[in-house]
């Protein structure tokens, strides 16, 4: 990646209730490039692989849908939360964020 696309720019985050520092970015890609967006659609590209219910994907927003008619449905649903929370750790992306 060509470090010019970020040099110069900072950035803070929100975690756990509170701002981080700025800090100084070194790498990656900028937000609202066609590239980014891009790379996230190949990233989460298997996020649904052996799920159950149906899946939502837009943008950077993921959604479980199953329509709760028994007990076995909402185990079902507790499956798949599982894993797709093991994906996100396999990948090490924070998919289960607090918000």
């Amino acid at each position: 990646m060509d470090s010019k696309l970020v040099e110069g720019k900072k950035t803070e985050g929100w975690h756990w209730g509170g701002y981080s520092e700025w800090a100084r970015i070194i790498n990656g890609v900028p937000q609202d490039s066609v590239l980014g967006s891009l790379l996230f659609l190949i990233y989460t590209n298997d996020i649904d692989e052996g799920l159950l219910s149906k899946i939502s994907k837009f943008a950077y927003d993921t959604k479980i849908c199953r329509n709760i008619d028994s007990e076995n449905d909402a185990q079902i649903v507790q499956e798949d939360l599982m894993k797709l929370f093991q994906w996100s750790v396999d990948w090490l992306a924070d998919a289960f964020q607090y918000r």
